[in-house]
């Protein structure tokens, strides 16, 4: 992905999100910096419980690759619409406790 940076208008690609550990308990700070002004622009807060998560999606949306039946893969779709929601409120919550300092 191409983005240009609103300090130094520099156009580059952001290919590596950086992780800086907080806490181990509680987030990790997922972010990316501009290579020519080195401004940290922040992405999202994550933790254990939100990149279960995300593991738990990536193993449904593979499994969707393969030949399935209208209600197998139905069944698929649902449970991973349900785990998108639930990523979506805990990660919600989290940005929100982490950027208040929590």
């Amino acid at each position: 992905m191409e983005t240009t940076c609103n300090e130094c208008k520099t156009k580059f690609l952001v290919t590596i999100l950086t992780k800086e550990i907080l806490d181990p308990e509680k987030a990790v700070r997922v972010y990316f910096i501009c290579p020519n002004c080195k401004k940290e622009y922040h992405c999202y807060f994550e933790n254990k419980d939100t990149m279960k998560l995300q593991a738990d999606i990536n193993d449904l949306n593979s499994q969707l690759t393969t030949k399935l039946d209208k209600i197998k893969r139905n069944k698929l779709l649902s449970d991973l619409k349900n785990l998108r929601t639930r990523k979506k409120k805990l990660l919600e919550g989290l940005n929100r406790r982490m950027r208040k300092g929590v």
